[in-house]
């Protein structure tokens, strides 16, 4: 029998060098198009609670945090829009919110029933400015006898 010798191309090397170039190509491609926009600078509003029970002639309190998102910084102006049938005050009109040292603000939202408001439910709509950027946050109270 005679032996045959094998011829083993030298293919190695130029298999890691396209394999090297395809890596690289790759690679490149996936730096310039996985780039993701940066979040633009933003802030969130919510109340706690958002929903209470307050007897006829008796007032609650319920906390209003304004949290910077994103590198926020500025100074959100805060509104109230109320039922009639309610009084509501805010102890704070304007929180100054920065993401890097005071990324969350509070106010005190004060809500009276008058004696004479009728049993039922009823909203106060609480909403935060800055520039264009508007959010709200709603309460809702039922009012008990």
């Amino acid at each position: 029998m005679q032996q045959r010798k094998k011829i083993v191309p030298i293919v190695g090397v130029l298999t890691i060098l396209v394999l090297s170039t395809f890596m690289l190509t790759v690679s490149a491609q996936s730096a310039t198009t996985s780039t993701t926009p940066k979040p633009k600078p933003n802030f969130a509003i919510a109340a706690d609670p958002a929903a209470l029970i307050i007897k006829a002639g008796t007032s609650k309190s319920v906390l209003i945090g304004v949290t910077a998102l994103n590198g926020f910084k500025g100074n959100v102006v805060l509104t109230l829009t109320v039922s009639p049938a309610l009084k509501a005050k805010l102890s704070q009109n304007s929180l100054a919110v920065e993401a890097k040292t005071a990324p969350l603000k509070t106010s005190h939202l004060a809500i009276g029933v008058p004696p004479t408001t009728k049993p039922g439910t009823y909203k106060i709509m609480v909403t935060a400015t800055f520039g264009s950027i508007q959010h709200s946050a709603v309460v809702t109270v039922k009012v008990s006898k």
